[in-house]
């Protein structure tokens, strides 16, 4: 077996053919490969690299690729090589630009947990340093792992007051676990140190029209309360649908909530890109529906019961897209002979209203599943009832 040792703390040793880390003899971590071998056509590149991380992206080198490589080289040959990149971190005082961030971070937190005096000293300028470098891999990771924690409240503050890092994570194209965990992380942070921004940063997120980012916001924050509906309105839908809801925001007098989670049913509007498709106008006290409505051409799925709605007016077949109408608890006496143009709907609910008859026109609905009747004043063994009944669960007590 040999053995090195780096000084009074770090020891490494070659078992079995690996490489280990040793911290005031405890093992700690097996070192998995050496990272770079540069041919010359990489030279240039490396010289404007400023860490180990930056080189792994820019030389764009996979796991696959590291594995690969630390085959070929004999296990003492690789031995050296890691004591003389560890030989050379201490010397230089354990910059983590000098290891790979899976390495150097836990090293230190580890040395600085046992004693050493150096690792205490930089530990924490170690993580400001390189969350104010913005390297998006190395932000995330220290994020993600909860490197936030060991820095002081003010430090804390200090760096995510920066908008750029949270750029960083936001500007992300694809989102895997690590980067909501890092984005989480820094949110609930901030919501507990600087609400000022805090607000900055879902604004922020609203700004990009992310509708992944947005939809992971209205799982895990309320973000509704910090801005009133035409501002939330105008960030998430097109011009002519923001003027809309701004429209029925003033009919209501209060302000409406919002959702990209198709599924929450605790919200007044759902959007899905960029447009409404559900909106919730129960207990709105209306005599009849706002004309602007019929504007949502992408609207799947609207309730309006218990209203005072006496007529279902015929604009209703503009709504081409709606799946699901709901108009129980109002004072309709009739249905028009339009609503058989609502080709897509699956489930029209007109119960505790005062229908005296049905349309006709319903038989044209093909998609039509399930129909709430219940408490009206229409003949219940009528041939059309009938004929329905056939096709569709009718609901009526």
């Amino acid at each position: 077996m040999k053995e090195f040792k780096i000084n009074q703390y770090i020891d490494l040793k070659l078992e079995e053919g690996k490489t280990n880390i040793y911290i005031k003899n405890e093992k700690f971590i097996q070192c998995k490969f050496l990272l770079l071998e540069i041919d010359e056509k990489n030279v240039a590149l490396v010289e404007k690299i400023q860490s180990i991380d930056e080189a792994e992206e820019s030389l764009d080198i996979s796991e696959e690729w590291k594995e690969i490589e630390s085959r070929k080289i004999p296990p003492e040959t690789e031995f050296w090589g890691h004591c003389s990149n560890l030989q050379v971190w201490e010397e230089h005082n354990y910059d983590t630009k000098l290891l790979h961030r899976n390495l150097a971070f836990p090293l230190l937190k580890k040395l600085s947990d046992v004693g050493d005096f150096q690792a205490q000293k930089v530990f924490r300028k170690e993580i400001i340093s390189r969350l104010t470098s913005k390297h998006p891999t190395v932000l995330r990771y220290l994020i993600s792992e909860g490197y936030l924690n060991y820095l002081k409240e003010n430090e804390v503050k200090m760096l995510l007051s920066d908008s750029r890092i949270i750029e960083q994570i936001i500007k992300l194209k694809n989102f895997d676990d690590e980067n909501f965990k890092s984005l989480y992380l820094v949110i609930k942070k901030l919501k507990e140190i600087s609400p000022s921004n805090y607000r900055k940063v879902i604004k922020r997120v609203l700004i990009s029209k992310n509708e992944q980012l947005i939809g992971f916001l209205d799982e895990f924050f309320d973000y509704s309360s910090l801005f009133n509906t035409e501002e939330i309105a105008v960030k998430l839908l097109n011009q002519k649908e923001a003027k809309i809801i701004a429209f029925l925001r003033k009919i209501r007098g209060e302000k409406l909530f919002f959702s990209l989670l198709i599924s929450k049913i605790d919200t007044d509007i759902v959007i899905e890109r960029g447009h409404v498709v559900k909106l919730n106008l129960n207990r709105w006290e209306l005599t009849k529906i706002p004309t602007q409505v019929f504007k949502l051409k992408f609207i799947k799925t609207i309730w309006l019961e218990h209203n005072e709605l006496e007529v279902l007016p015929s604009s209703i077949e503009k709504l081409s897209m709606l799946r699901k109408l709901y108009l129980g608890g109002n004072k309709l006496t009739a249905l028009p002979e339009e609503i058989g143009n609502l080709t897509e709907l699956v489930e029209l609910s007109v119960n505790n209203n005062f229908l005296a008859s049905i349309p006709n026109s319903i038989k044209r609905l093909k998609y039509l599943k399930k129909m709430d009747v219940t408490h009206n004043k229409f003949d219940e063994s009528s041939d059309l009832v009938k004929e329905l009944k056939k096709k569709i669960k009718i609901v009526y007590v």
